[in-house]
Parts: C-alpha cells; structure tokens; sequence
C-alpha cells in the first residue's frame, strides 16, 4: 500500500486506475484479474464495492513481497 500511495502523491492526479495497472503489471508482473480486483481499492476513490488499505495490501503482497 505504502508504494501506491507513493505514487498517487507523486502523480496527483495522474494516478487513477488505468495508470496503476499499467504500471503495477509492468514492475511486479501481476496478473491482470489481480489487478482488476484490486483496483477496488478505496484510495481511487471510485463508486461500488471498496478494498481497505488492508485488504489492498493483502491482494498485492504475494507479488510485491517476492524476492
């Protein structure tokens, strides 16, 4: 969580949805459904069904957390 927030403060506005997938699959390789899920964080701040900050971190880390 801490790095998507990292870069939502960097970008601004610029960090939306499209823009974290984009680069969260580059950087850490994770696989697309895993990403549309978490997308629901609720740090976008978009309508419907909203991820914690916890449950965020919990879809990510077993892709983020790798060696």
């Amino acid at each position: 969580m801490e790095l998507a927030l990292l870069a939502k403060d960097e970008l601004g506005a610029g960090f939306g949805v499209i823009s974290f997938i984009a680069v969260f699959r580059s950087a850490f390789d994770i696989p697309l459904p895993v990403l549309q899920r978490a997308q629901a964080w609720e740090g976008f701040g978009g309508g419907g069904v909203h991820l914690s900050d916890e449950e965020f971190s919990t879809v990510l880390s077993p892709w983020i957390a790798r060696p």
